[in-house]
């Protein structure tokens, strides 16, 4: 099923042992996402949890940068408070953290706005020593988009979280750790490696009792937001 599909702003690759990989590829702005973009992720990750082929997905991004957040040259042309833009990007925040497959994020450079965000809602969050994350939506008159402020308070505090929020502040890739945000933080050029082994082992468990592993952490996060 994946494995037919074109994108344009992605490169994927589908492992024999099930692993999805699908990498953002916009370097000119550093995997910043246009709207077709978004659509074309949400797309994705669509045919993926279909697709029984596929056990476990890794997003990640290409030429040394997560996502850095929405593409700010469609700012002016797209309104970022658009029910067309919003919707996309909640539609991938809703597929990425209610979804039976798990995803697991690896965080290779910058993860601003929407890339923070996108991480955010996945299942397992790994990192490179040269992984940021910021939401510096403020900056340009927004707000982040994806329920960011809500998981990043879940992650590491209100008043934590306030200071990403409304100070700028960057989180580079062990402190994601020590924070409780990700995982583990290895060098650039393992990353990858250490994804795909956490991938595999994820693939080991028994595939059917994933969703329902999945459908009850994710019914213990709808009963504490009642």
């Amino acid at each position: 099923m994946l494995k037919e599909m074109k994108f344009e702003h992605f490169l994927m690759e589908i492992r024999e042992d099930g692993i999805a990989i699908f990498a953002a590829h916009r370097p000119k702005v550093k995997n910043a996402l246009s709207m077709a973009a978004w659509a074309e992720l949400a797309l994705f990750l669509e045919t993926a949890q279909r697709d029984d082929d596929v056990r476990v997905i890794i997003f990640t991004g290409s030429e040394g940068s997560f996502v850095a957040g929405m593409d700010i040259s469609e700012i002016g042309r797209t309104d970022p408070y658009d029910a067309s833009f919003l919707g996309a990007s909640q539609k991938v925040g809703a597929l990425l953290e209610r979804g039976a497959k798990p995803v697991i994020a690896a965080v290779n450079g910058p993860a601003f706005g929407g890339g923070f965000e996108i991480a955010l809602a996945c299942d397992l969050r790994i990192v490179s020593e040269t992984a940021m994350f910021a939401l510096p939506e403020l900056g340009i008159g927004a707000i982040p988009a994806l329920g960011g402020t809500q998981r990043l308070c879940k992650f590491i505090g209100v008043g934590r979280a306030k200071e990403v929020l409304l100070a700028d502040k960057r989180i580079k890739g062990q402190e994601a750790v020590d924070l409780g945000l990700a995982t583990k933080c290895v060098p650039d050029d393992q990353l990858m490696e250490e994804a795909v082994k956490l991938g595999i082992t994820d693939g080991k468990e028994p595939t059917a009792l994933i969703p329902r592993y999945q459908a009850a952490i994710m019914a213990k996060r709808i009963k504490e937001q009642a």
